[in-house]
């Protein structure tokens, strides 16, 4: 068994599809941190900062499922938060941003929120917002 030690508690975790990277994620105050480990050799591989508040936890429920994951070939890498917070954490203004997981290169950014799953072929995301979006077409524009 193996221990890895954060900085902050941990709102999220996924592994990449190979199993080699483990991402996970933390929010402090307005701004995020999604952190890349490789497994193999216990060593951060990157970080990647977002500002936004409530990070993969809108409305203060920690227990909603995916906000951030791998698409199936491990290339790129979809987090859901919230740039925008009312008085009454409701989350105004949520997106869903796309990184290369390799680079750490922000791709796109669409205007949607919250739980995120690619399909396992990647070719579409499904938001719990109920919709579905072509990703290849994304990531031309």
């Amino acid at each position: 068994m193996q221990t890895l030690t954060t900085p902050k508690a941990v709102n999220q975790v996924a592994f990449s599809p190979d199993g080699n990277l483990l991402a996970y994620g933390f929010t402090e105050e307005e701004k995020g941190t999604i952190t890349l480990w490789d497994v193999t050799t216990r060593h951060e591989v990157r970080t990647i900062p977002y500002y936004g508040s409530n990070s993969f936890s809108f409305q203060g429920n920690h227990d909603l499922g995916n906000r951030f994951g791998f698409s199936p070939d491990g290339h790129t890498l979809a987090a859901s938060y919230c740039l925008e917070e009312t008085s009454y954490s409701y989350c105004s203004k949520p997106v869903i941003r796309f990184w290369d997981a390799t680079t750490g290169e922000s791709l796109y950014t669409l205007r949607s929120c919250c739980l995120v799953a690619f399909s396992p072929n990647g070719q579409l995301l499904a938001s719990e917002s109920g919709f579905l979006w072509y990703v290849g077409h994304l990531m031309k524009k």
